[in-house]
C-alpha cells in the first residue's frame, strides 16, 4: 500500500467552488494517499467544493475527518495539502 506519495503542485483555476488544475505528476487515476498542494484562485464560498486534477474526475474537497469544510476556510491565494482516500474518493485538507 502507498501512503504519503507527492503527487505535485497546481494553482488551480474555478468555476464557483469547482476548482480544477494540472499536476506535474500526469497521471490518469489518482492515487490512494496521494498528496496534491493546491493554491486557491478564490476564496470558497460553499461547504461543497470540488476538485478535478488532470481531468481525472471531479471529487470532493473535504476536512480531515470527512466533515464539510466552513464557508470562507480556503482562502485566496493560500496553499494547500490534501489527501486523497480511494475509500471515499475525496480528497481531504490537511493544513
Amino acid at each position: 500500500m502507498d501512503y504519503n506519495i507527492i503527487k505535485g503542485s497546481s494553482v488551480l483555476t474555478n468555476s464557483g467552488d469547482d476548482f480544477s488544475g494540472t499536476f506535474s505528476v500526469n497521471d490518469t487515476a489518482l492515487t490512494n494517499y496521494g498528496i496534491y498542494l493546491v493554491k486557491m484562485p478564490i476564496t470558497n464560498t460553499t461547504t461543497s467544493p470540488t476538485l478535478n486534477p488532470n481531468g481525472i474526475g471531479v471529487k470532493n474537497i473535504l476536512n480531515n475527518g470527512g466533515a464539510a469544510v466552513s464557508i470562507g476556510q480556503l482562502l485566496q491565494n493560500g496553499w494547500y495539502m490534501l489527501l486523497y482516500q480511494t475509500s471515499t474518493d475525496s480528497f481531504y485538507v490537511l493544513n
